[in-house]
C-alpha cells in the first residue's frame, strides 16, 4: 500500500469514527428531545386539566351564585352609574310583569312611579355626592299593568375592592355611617329591594283605625261633657250656651248656632250662638230667615242630616 492509499485509509477511518460519534450524539439528543416532548406533553395535559378543573369550578360557582340569587325573595338589580340596568333576577321581572330582556338596558328611573322619580334620583345623587356609598329609601315601581309596587331599597355603590371594605361591613351590621374614602372609585350600583306593599297597606289601615278610634273617643268626651252640662242646675240658656261652647271648642269651629223655626215653619231665627276667639257674632243679624232663601236647609233638616 503506497503512501497515498494509506492517507486515504486514515481519512476514511477518521470520517467513519466522526460519523459514528455524530450518530451517537444525534441519538442522545433525539432521546433527550423525545423525553422533553413527552414531559412537555404531560405538562400541557396537566395544565389543560387544571384549566378544565378551574373552568368547571368557576362554572359551578357561577351556577351556585345564580341559584342563590334566584332562590331568594328579594329583588336584585345591578346598574351602571348612570342608572342603566345590567342585571335583574327573575323574581324582579315576574313581579313587574316584564321579561328580563325588556328590562336590561333600560334606565332604573324609567320604572319608578312618576311622582317619586325626582325623590329617588335626588336621594341617590346625594348619597354619591356626600360620599355615602350605602343607603336606604322607599319608593314605588310601576309594573307593566300600571300598578304601583312599593319597595324598600338598599342602595350600594360598588367595586370589587368593596368586598374587603370594613366600613361596608360595619354598615351591614347596623352602623349607618358608611363614608366613602377619597380613593374609592365605583363601577356599578347594586340595589337589593323588598316588597313592602302589604306592610304599607297594613300601616295605612292601622292609622285610619287609630284616627277613627280617636274620633270616637272625642265624641264620647263631647257626649259626656254635654250630658253633664245639660243635666246641671243652671238655667236653660246657660246650659245651651255651655253645650255650644263644648262642641265648638272640641271641633275648633268658628261658630256654632241653634236656629228656631217659626210657628208656620216658613222662617228660622238664630236663637243661640257660640263664637270662637276673634270671631264676630251674627246672632242679631240672622232672624226670620225665610226658607225660600235657603231651600236646601229644610230638606236636609227634615232628613235628619247635618248642615255644615
Amino acid at each position: 500500500m503506497n503512501k497515498e492509499q494509506e492517507l486515504l485509509k486514515r481519512k476514511f477511518e477518521r470520517e467513519f469514527k466522526a460519523r459514528i460519534e455524530a450518530e451517537k450524539l444525534l441519538e442522545v439528543k433525539s432521546l433527550e428531545l423525545y423525553k422533553s416532548n413527552i414531559e412537555l406533553k404531560r405538562v400541557n395535559e396537566n395544565q389543560e386539566l387544571i384549566i378544565q378543573e378551574r373552568t368547571a369550578a368557576l362554572q359551578a360557582s357561577e351556577t351556585n351564585y345564580q341559584s342563590l340569587v334566584e332562590s331568594i325573595s328579594d329583588f336584585i338589580c345591578k346598574t351602571k352609574l348612570d342608572g342603566t340596568i345590567t342585571f335583574v333576577n327573575k323574581i324582579t321581572s315576574l313581579a313587574l310583569g316584564f321579561e328580563i330582556e325588556d328590562i336590561i338596558g333600560k334606565n332604573i328611573f324609567d320604572f319608578v312611579a312618576p311622582a317619586y322619580k325626582k325623590i329617588a334620583y335626588s336621594y341617590t345623587a346625594r348619597l354619591f355626592l356626600t360620599r355615602n356609598c350605602m343607603g336606604y329609601i322607599e319608593f314605588p315601581l310601576l309594573s307593566k299593568d300600571g300598578k304601583e309596587k312599593w319597595l324598600g331599597n338598599n342602595i350600594q355603590f360598588f367595586e370589587k375592592k368593596c368586598l374587603k371594605c370594613g366600613d361596608k361591613q360595619c354598615f351591614l351590621n347596623g352602623n349607618h355611617k358608611s363614608i366613602v374614602a377619597n380613593d374609592c372609585t365605583f363601577a356599578e350600583v347594586i340595589i337589593v329591594s323588598r316588597d313592602i306593599s302589604q306592610q304599607r297597606e297594613a300601616a295605612r289601615i292601622q292609622k285610619e283605625q287609630s284616627v277613627q278610634l280617636e274620633k270616637l273617643l272625642n265624641q264620647q268626651v263631647i257626649i259626656s261633657d254635654t250630658a253633664l252640662a245639660l243635666n246641671s242646675l243652671e238655667s236653660f240658656d246657660h246650659k245651651i250656651n255651655q253645650t255650644l261652647s263644648i262642641i265648638g271648642k272640641e271641633l275648633d269651629a268658628s261658630r256654632v248656632y241653634i236656629f228656631e223655626n217659626s210657628e208656620d215653619q216658613l222662617t228660622t231665627s238664630n236663637s243661640f250662638e257660640w263664637c270662637n276667639l276673634n270671631i264676630e257674632a251674627q246672632i242679631s243679624e240672622l232672624h226670620q230667615i225665610p226658607y225660600s232663601s235657603i231651600p236646601s236647609w229644610k230638606s236636609i233638616l227634615l232628613n235628619q242630616k247635618i248642615i255644615h
